[in-house]
């Protein structure tokens, strides 16, 4: 149970350094957004031949006990213009963007995506299933530490999951069963 309250606590710091990432690309976008805007801002329209409009000029407002002109008001900049929200993906969208990033060869990427639904998967086969394609493709990328602790995790809870080991390099398959092995020691 411990090693699967690290998981849980590793897969949330995961899932908020994605959240952060995106975060900073919106800001990326819209720190452009207004980089390539801002030119067009003061420019005259050379297409009509009409200049821009004078700002207007903000009246006087008296002073409350010296019935003397108050300083003028700094002007107020328009509101930033906001980025489009991202529809939230559902775990379907997500198992695809993974799939999607494995075909590309972002192996590292699609690795994150699965750890990140196994997390927010609740029922034990799903995320044990979740779990052996991050883990495979942790192995792929050398992390065999990084593949044994993920199985372990999973196996901990369902260690008679149905493993399809033909679909496996053998040195993956005797990863799985190492961790097994573990996983089945540790329950009793």
């Amino acid at each position: 149970m411990r090693s699967d309250h690290r998981a849980r606590r590793g897969g949330a710091r995961l899932l908020c350094a994605e959240v952060v990432r995106g975060a900073v690309a919106a800001v990326a976008v819209l720190g452009l957004a207004l980089v390539l805007a801002a030119p067009l801002v003061g420019q005259s329209d050379a297409q009509t031949g009409t200049a821009p409009a004078e700002p207007a000029q903000p009246a006087a407002v008296q002073g409350e006990d010296l019935g003397q002109p108050s300083p003028a008001p700094a002007p107020i900049a328009p509101p930033p213009i906001a980025a489009p929200t991202p529809a939230v993906a559902g775990p379907a969208e997500l198992e695809a963007q993974a799939e999607e990033k494995y075909a590309a060869g972002d192996l590292e990427g699609a690795a994150l995506i699965y750890r990140q639904l196994a997390v927010s998967t609740s029922a034990p086969p799903e995320r044990l299933r979740l779990l052996v394609a991050a883990a495979w493709l942790e192995h792929q990328l050398g992390h065999a530490d990084v593949a044994y602790d993920l199985l372990k995790q999973g196996l901990t809870d369902l260690p008679d999951y149905p493993f399809q080991s033909q679909n496996y390099s053998q040195e993956f398959v005797d990863l799985f069963v190492k961790a097994r092995d573990r996983a089945l020691a540790e329950r009793h």
